[in-house]
């Protein structure tokens, strides 16, 4: 169980960096992604404000809250964009040794994170067959 902890200790600090260390990255994309879940919205702007200004871990902040699933998913594109748009940065938050790879071109993956609706998804993953 230790390990667990140990791993969400180490995400929960590459996050709160994202947020401290990089706000106008933050603020450039999470509106981007808030709309295609405003759901999240609430659940953002709490977990945010808490990252800021206080030692809290992310996840009990979030375990069993309203519209959590759609808090990580933005939460997810987030990290996905910096580590695309910034793999030296994210490399050095998460504590790895190498950058993110990806096996789509960038360009396609900037696209997929783009895209707020379903249909835009399975529209855009058509037109690549």
């Amino acid at each position: 169980m230790t390990f667990i902890f140990d791993i969400l200790g180490h995400l929960h600090k590459a996050l709160k960096r994202l947020f401290i260390d990089y706000p106008e990255f933050i603020e450039k994309y999470k509106e981007t992604y808030l709309m295609g879940f405003p759901k999240a919205r609430e659940l953002f702007d709490y977990v945010e404000s808490q990252v800021r200004t206080s030692n809290q871990y992310i996840f009990p902040m979030i375990i069993n809250r309203e519209n959590d699933i759609y808090f990580v998913f933005v939460l997810n594109c987030l990290e996905m964009r910096f580590a695309l748009e910034h793999p030296k940065e994210y490399k050095k938050i998460m504590g790895w040794c190498s950058e993110p790879e990806f096996i789509l071109p960038k360009k396609d993956v900037a696209k997929l994170l783009d895209m707020n609706t379903p249909n835009k998804f399975v529209r855009f993953l058509l037109s690549k067959i």
